[in-house]
């Protein structure tokens, strides 16, 4: 697929004659605190100031040549391809309440390359003409409070692992907001994502998803399992779509629309609980199971509580 084969490129390829900025090093630590240019990060922590910026005129502005720190960011980080590359090194913490931007019309904010960041806390922008982050290796905990943007393409790729994901800011893209391939523990959305599509793993923690915000669509074609409840909303949804091969499946609920909202609740997969596939006390528009689409629970398949409104259900 060329989008993947774009996506996967090898790093190896990469002209990395970076020129070395010249920054006020401390034993453990370098602060940035004026314009510099490219910076090849070998040891310590790196923090950029308000007053900083890390411009990268070819490739990455920062590149983890082998540290094991942080990674702070108050300032601005602009490379033409990268804004922070990680290839195969350890960032223990990247937090960001500045700008990271990958900024040619094939760049990308943020790109984890099988590498390993602990914590990515985000509370500014991640930003890309084609992506805002990529992560094909680790990513323990994942908080955005700001922005993660790809103009063109996607906010945020995963083909890796993340532990929790949790988005209280906006994901978004120019043809989706996030796009899971790899594994999510947990995710949580209070914010808004334009799009979140699953074909990958998402679950491992009591909910697998779980929105009090706002998501335009989410479309599964993999597998999301929570060991009491698979997706939980009390937000809005304007479509859930489990497509066929998905699977929706939590301990007690598959689906529990608990005072949310979702305009379509779509399903030609499968759907179960333990107790209930799907339960509701808040609104769906229209519920439909097609094809050899399969919605069962051990009690009820699809329960409208008491409150609940419920304007279609189409079986066929």
């Amino acid at each position: 697929m060329r989008l993947r084969n774009l996506m996967l490129a090898g790093v190896s390829t990469l002209a990395l004659g970076l020129a070395l900025a010249q920054p006020d090093r401390a034993a453990a630590q370098t602060v940035v605190s004026s314009p510099v240019g490219a910076f090849s990060w070998n040891g310590g922590d790196l923090s950029i100031t308000a007053a900083g910026t890390i411009t990268g005129a070819t490739e990455a502005a920062v590149y983890n040549m082998g540290a094991s720190g942080t990674l702070t960011n108050a300032g601005v980080i602009s490379g033409q391809v990268y804004g922070v590359l990680n290839s195969a090194h350890t960032i223990t913490a990247l937090t960001n309440s500045g700008t990271i931007i990958g900024a040619a019309s094939t760049g990308t904010g943020l790109r984890n390359d099988f590498g390993s960041i602990g914590t990515l806390t985000n509370s500014g922008t991640i930003t890309g003409g084609l992506y805002g982050v990529i992560n094909t290796g680790r990513i323990g905990a994942l908080t955005n409070a700001g922005t993660i943007n790809g103009d063109h393409a996607l906010g945020f790729y995963n083909h890796g692992s993340i532990g929790t994901l949790t988005n209280s800011g906006t994901i978004r893209g120019g043809t989706g907001g996030l796009i899971n391939d790899g594994s999510i523990g947990q995710f949580n959305n209070l914010g808004s994502i334009s799009q979140l599509r699953n074909i990958g793993t998402v679950g491992g923690g009591n909910t697998a998803v779980s929105n009090s915000g706002t998501t335009g669509t989410l479309t599964n074609t993999g597998t999301i399992n929570g060991s009491t409840i698979g997706v939980y909303n009390t937000g809005t949804i304007g479509a859930l779509n489990n497509t066929i091969g998905g699977t929706i499946s939590g301990g007690s609920i598959g689906v529990d629309n608990a005072s949310g909202t979702i305009g379509t609740l779509s399903n030609r997969g499968s759907i179960s609980g333990g107790t209930f596939a799907v339960t509701n006390t808040g609104t769906i528009g229209r519920l439909t199971n097609d094809g050899d689409g399969r919605i069962s629970g051990g009690s009820f398949g699809v329960l409208n509580r008491l409150g609940g409104s419920m304007g279609t259900l189409s079986n066929s």
